[in-house]
Formats: structure tokens, sequence, C-alpha cells
């Protein structure tokens, strides 16, 4: 285990700490959190036309069980990235 720590949000996304995303998770409504992926590209293609590019999948807040409701915002269930989407999402928090 390790000490408290102080980090902003974009901190604990660039350093994959998945307990810090769910606790600031938990502040944020299904819609919210929903709102959030969406703004940063979850489940939408890139726009920069890679060939045979997936969107990739984000269920529906209303869709998600209790094992989802944080584990789709720490990128573990409820949703399917493709590898640039996912580097995208990385690379805009550092």
């Amino acid at each position: 285990m390790h000490g408290e720590q102080q980090r902003t949000f974009a901190g604990i996304i660039g350093d994959h700490m998945n307990t810090g995303t769910v606790m600031a998770g938990e502040k944020l409504t299904r819609e919210q959190r929903y709102e959030y992926l969406q703004k940063f590209g979850i489940g939408q293609k890139t726009g920069i036309q890679l060939p045979g590019e997936s969107a990739g999948l984000l269920a529906q807040p209303e869709e998600w069980d209790s094992r989802q409701e944080f584990s789709v915002f720490v990128w573990t269930g409820g949703v399917a990235d493709t590898a640039a989407n996912s580097h995208g999402v990385s690379g805009n928090c550092q």
C-alpha cells in the first residue's frame, strides 16, 4: 500500500490509476461520466481516416450494470476501444 497522494484528474488518467478514476467517477452521475467519455472520443472514430478503423463501443449509461458503473470509466468494462483512440485519450491527458 502507499500513502495518500494529491493528484489532478489528468494525472490520475495519465498514470492509469484505476482507484483514483473510480473515486473521481463517484462524484459524477452516470450521464456525466458518459458525456466525458464521449468528449474523449470513446465509441467514435478518430476522424483521421484510418483504413478499416471501427468506432469502438460505448454502452449507454442506462445499460451499465453494477460492474460496469465504474469499470466503464476506467476502460475495463462496457467499452471497446481502438488502439488509436486509446492513445489519443492518454496523449490528451499529459
